[in-house]
């Protein structure tokens, strides 16, 4: 059994050989080749992050005074953070109170 393994396995390198010389068959001398030199280039492209503004609003637990800062409560207020405002400096967010006193939740207002 070993013998015919080996047998098929030369036989196959054998072939393989021969295809591989076969296709490769007489040079064409009409045929001309010219190689150009190429140098290797580096381009190096500087990655940017810009962030997404986000606004988030929220209902808080604040303090409110309706008459001039003399007396002040405690109630709920709206708020909104915005953060990554292209108009304010990079990575920072502002937050605003939007209304000050009984804040709902799905309007914010």
């Amino acid at each position: 059994m070993a013998k015919s393994s080996q047998m098929f396995v030369t036989l196959m390198c054998l072939l393989l050989l021969y295809t591989s010389l076969h296709v490769h068959g007489e040079v064409d001398t009409s045929i001309r080749t010219s190689s150009i030199l190429v140098q290797p280039a580096r381009r190096v492209l500087q990655a940017t992050y810009v962030p997404q503004t986000t606004i988030t609003r929220q209902c808080n637990i604040c303090h409110c005074s309706d008459d001039g800062d003399k007396t002040w409560y405690v109630t709920t207020c709206c708020s909104e953070a915005i953060c990554n405002d292209p108009a304010e400096p990079s990575g920072t967010c502002t937050s605003r109170r939007i209304s000050c006193g009984g804040c709902d939740e799905k309007t914010y207002k």
